[in-house]
């Protein structure tokens, strides 16, 4: 049997710290290469459903594409058609991270799977929260756990964050107030959150992002996993039953 890796105390301690200082957090991956091979599996064969998925499913979203237009790039949420994903998110060392930085007991809320292949676009500026904002959950009692299926960096269109903004109030774009004006974080600094397969990007809610068009060969492929503090159990369901239209 494989021995299964876990996270200590003082590990979780400096993930807190730093979560709360700049609003996000590389944490190296606390999975083995087993673990991650079969994400990798999960994908394909997710991947390959798009092509025979009902176009009238609202769980299943698209994207821009440079050469083809539109693709089909995400499941949301991809627990619904996979029960490896679903196993994952109830995972210990997730769990730990999620429950370290919300000072609580964490409660899945959403949870999806993003693709994005070779010459998938990329997002503008945005923070997550306002997509949210309906549910009636504070901010600082949401965490974002993106696990890395494959190595992300600038070129295959890796998150760009802006550290420290995440309690800050940014202007909205003037064409989608749920979007930022990308000149809000104009002199700013942003951080490319490279990470190898198997790390835990961990992204507040109001943390300033983005992400570049995949450049490279290959896919750039995230596994979302989104918790809420334990007084919020129920707001998955409410979510999922207005948004995405499933009960």
């Amino acid at each position: 049997m494989r021995e299964r890796k876990t996270i200590d105390g003082r590990m979780l301690t400096r993930i807190a710290r730093d979560y709360s200082r700049d609003g996000y957090r590389v944490v190296p991956s606390p999975f083995d290469a087993v673990e991650v091979e079969a994400w990798k599996e999960e994908c394909g064969r997710l991947a390959a459903g798009l092509a025979t998925a009902d176009g009238e499913d609202r769980r299943i979203q698209s994207r821009g594409h440079r050469i083809q237009g539109v693709v089909r790039d995400r499941y949301d949420p991809v627990t619904d058609f996979s029960p490896l994903f679903r196993a994952l998110a109830a995972d210990s060392r997730l769990r730990s991270i999620a429950a370290a930085v919300l000072g609580a007991d964490p409660v899945p809320f959403k949870d999806r799977l993003i693709l994005k292949a070779a010459g998938t676009e990329g997002y503008g500026l945005h923070l997550d929260w306002p997509y949210w904002e309906w549910v009636g959950i504070p901010p600082d009692e949401i965490a974002t756990l993106m696990l890395s299926v494959d190595p992300t960096g600038e070129r295959n269109g890796a998150i760009e964050v802006f550290p420290g903004l995440h309690h800050s109030s940014l202007p909205p774009s003037p064409d989608d107030p749920l979007d930022l004006d990308p000149k809000a974080v104009e002199g700013l600094e942003g951080r490319i959150a490279a990470t190898a397969a198997g790390d835990v990007l961990l992204l507040h809610p109001m943390a300033p992002h983005r992400s570049g068009p995949n450049l490279s060969g290959g896919s750039r492929r995230i596994v979302s996993f989104i918790y809420a503090s334990h007084r919020h159990a129920g707001a998955r369901e409410r979510y999922y039953a207005e948004y995405a239209g499933h009960d």
